[in-house]
């Protein structure tokens, strides 16, 4: 053999190993890309991932890939998260669906919507994905991500193929794999959505509400009735993933987390995340370090931070009423009943989907202490407003029932009246004027009668009218908050001969309102 066969055939070997090694180093690298998302991430997609997954990342893609929660990551997860938030990870085999709340910019859009859809699709664990966002633009623009990266990254289109079908809609892929991805807004029709003989086995919720419409208890219900008839029925063995920051406290996500709290919510967690873990440390420090942070807070203000980075939408600068004065004067057992006086509220329903609102109290003659009693809430007909106030009146014998006085309430009062005495039983009624004062300066009226422990609250029993009150201005309902300022206010328009009580009540008002007043004027 001549010098120049034996130098062909040593390049053609070299070639051959060339080849070889390069195939063996694609088969090696898709194979752990198939079973490492994070991988898959820092690999094909390096533009978008260039720091490693925090620690509870890594946790959210064990939760997704698995579609379970274990006893071992439910504990792991609890160190990032808020301890009055651990009810909602419940241990469970076989999810239906996650919640991952998640804090502005941490990523969760293009963790989700975009780089685990296309994960699960190149590696054949789904074949019919439903990403849906707050509007047809915002789930489409994810869609037009995915579509770019199979399109021109040339690593990935090497390694697991050319995937583009005949469908390649910017709302609407169908890949060569027999798969496909397909981007919805929220509230748009969706029964019957199928992809060939596939119902959707991965839907990802993204952001489901627009930031106008987060306001509106209407469009809040809306989204909340659609997501529960429509988006939850799509397929019996749908996925949901929903990534979410909570900008309401009865925002749709935040609807399901009380669900999921009460156990009203079957195969369901919730990962709710504050930017900073429990020890006051970042979540995410190779991204957003404790000075980053910080210059973030002062930037954007408390209230806005609190909202958007911690995922608490009500910040304490605008919290009329602390959960922590009320807790801090709570009572198990009434004084006897010899020492008390009964007096109730009620803010009446002025339409068909309004609540009727009844909030007794227990007047202390000596001292003019006012316990609250456990309220009554609901949407309910004039029939059932009478029983309910028949059966509280017969209860405590009310010496008042203050009611509010305007056009149709007024008249209101005087029908329930009547019914009422139809069936022999006599309500005190008194009608309050409210007059121009706004709702929030009549909670704050109060507010100063709580946090001094004049109106106490029961360690059980007034669940309801505590969360609105703590809640407020941005709960769901607010109708008890007023039936207790009407009880309150009735208390001090008594005319009998409890005029010790009276005067201690109007004394601490008139404390409270000298204070407001000077902090008022010193601002």
């Amino acid at each position: 053999m001549t010098q120049k066969q034996t130098e062909a055939g040593s390049t053609l070997l070299a070639e051959i190993i060339g080849k070889d090694t390069t195939t063996i180093e694609k088969k090696q690298r898709v194979k752990k890309a198939e079973e490492d998302f994070g991988f898959f991430c820092r690999t094909y997609l390096s533009d978008y991932f260039y720091t490693d997954a925090a620690e509870y990342q890594k946790l959210l893609y064990e939760v997704a890939d698995t579609q379970s929660l274990t006893v071992t990551t439910a504990e792991k997860l609890k160190t990032f998260v808020n301890e009055k938030y651990h009810k909602l990870l419940k241990p469970t085999e076989k999810l239906a669906g996650a919640m991952f709340i998640e804090p502005r910019e941490h990523g969760k859009t293009v963790r989700w919507s975009f780089a685990y859809v296309l994960w699960r699709i190149l590696t054949n664990r789904s074949r019919y994905v439903l990403l849906i966002g707050a509007s047809g633009d915002s789930s489409r623009e994810n869609l037009s991500n995915i579509k770019t990266e199979l399109e021109e990254n040339e690593l990935l289109i090497s390694d697991f193929g050319d995937m583009k079908g005949d469908v390649w809609r910017e709302d609407r892929i169908e890949l060569l794999s027999k798969s496909c991805i397909q981007a919805k807004g929220a509230g748009s029709s969706m029964r019957g959505t199928r992809f060939r003989q596939h119902r959707p086995d991965l839907i990802v919720l993204d952001d489901v509400m627009k930031d106008e419409a987060i306001e509106s208890f209407t469009q809040r219900n809306k989204i909340y009735r659609w997501l529960k008839r429509v988006v939850f029925n799509l397929g019996k063995n749908s996925f949901l993933i929903w990534v979410n920051t909570i900008f309401h406290n009865d925002d749709p996500i935040s609807r399901l987390c009380r669900e999921l709290e009460h156990n009203d919510l079957d195969r369901w967690i919730a990962v709710r995340l504050s930017c900073f873990r429990p020890d006051g440390t970042p979540i995410w420090s190779d991204y957003w370090t404790a000075e980053d942070l910080a210059e973030k807070k002062k930037t954007l203000g408390f209230a806005a931070f609190s909202t958007e980075y911690m995922n608490e939408p009500l910040s304490d600068e605008e919290r009329i009423i602390h959960p922590e004065w009320i807790e801090a004067h709570r009572y198990d057992t009434l004084p006897p009943q010899s020492e008390l006086r009964y007096f109730c509220g009620v803010d009446p329903a002025t339409g068909k989907h309004d609540r009727t609102a009844i909030c007794p109290v227990a007047l202390h003659k000596n001292s003019g202490t006012i316990y609250v009693l456990p309220p009554f809430a609901k949407t309910c007909s004039e029939t059932e407003t009478v029983k309910q106030l028949i059966f509280s009146q017969r209860r405590y014998k009310f010496t008042l029932i203050g009611w509010e006085d305007v056009v149709f309430s007024g008249i209101y009062a005087n029908y329930v009246q009547k019914l009422a005495a139809e069936e022999g039983c006599y309500l005190p009624i008194k009608k309050l004027t409210v007059g121009t004062r706004s709702k929030e300066t009549r909670v704050r009226s109060i507010s100063m009668l709580i946090e001094n422990g004049i109106i106490r609250f029961p360690c059980k029993g007034a669940e309801n009218i505590i969360t609105e009150l703590t809640e407020f201005p941005m709960g769901a309902f607010d109708d008890l908050c007023d039936a207790l300022v009407h009880a309150v206010n009735t208390c001090t328009v008594d005319t009998t001969n409890f005029a010790v009580a009276t005067n201690k009540l109007k004394s601490t008002v008139h404390k409270a309102s000298s204070i407001i007043n000077k902090c008022r004027r010193s601002l």
